[in-house]
């Protein structure tokens, strides 16, 4: 992963802390009686679009730096800042009785969870094979360009055979990540 700037590091050394109170006081805004005080109504939605705001921060600098080998340090980072006031805001719900804001709460969390897996995760690669011969239309990844060159070194069309000797390039946004060639099958 290349570094950051020095404001860029400053701004996510206070962002995480900023981020994880919002995140909790989300839950706290939540549970107070509305009809009563609307204050906390609009002092709830400000902190929920604070708190979603950090997070579209996050994921745009830290997508300008991602390199592919650092995926799981990515999300352990997410995860964890997600993680740390979930646990406590369920708690504090489920101590006054708040069934129904749990699933708001849920709800967030699940597209921050969403959005984080379709921005770094769900990097898969899988040969299906349901005839004798792999072609290359069969070849599936998600959010990856995908490029197969033959052993003459000419990029292969959707009706070609796969063949010993073949190259399959895997890469996201010109940048490689997995190189694959293609050998016998020994039984």
């Amino acid at each position: 992963m290349r570094k950051f700037t020095w404001w860029e590091k400053a701004l996510f050394v206070l962002l995480v802390p900023c981020f994880i109170v919002s995140f909790f006081l989300i839950s706290v805004a939540s549970i107070t009686q509305t009809q009563n005080n609307t204050v906390f109504l609009i002092v709830g939605s400000v902190i929920a679009a604070v708190n979603i705001g950090i997070f579209f921060f996050f994921l745009k600098t830290l997508k300008k730096y991602f390199d592919f080998r650092n995926k799981r340090g990515i999300k352990q980072f997410f995860y964890t800042i997600i993680l740390m006031p979930l646990v406590v805001g369920i708690y504090f719900m489920g101590y006054y009785q708040a069934w129904l804001y749990m699933i708001i709460y849920a709800v967030i969390t699940g597209i921050y969870v969403y959005l984080i897996n379709k921005e770094f995760g769900n990097f898969s690669f899988k040969l299906d094979q349901r005839a004798s011969k792999i072609y290359v239309q069969d070849l599936r990844s998600y959010n990856t360009d995908l490029r197969i060159v033959g052993k003459d070194k000419k990029v292969k069309s959707s009706t070609d055979e796969l063949r010993v000797g073949d190259v399959i390039t895997i890469s996201k946004d010109g940048e490689t990540i997995l190189t694959l060639n293609v050998a016998k099958n020994k039984k």
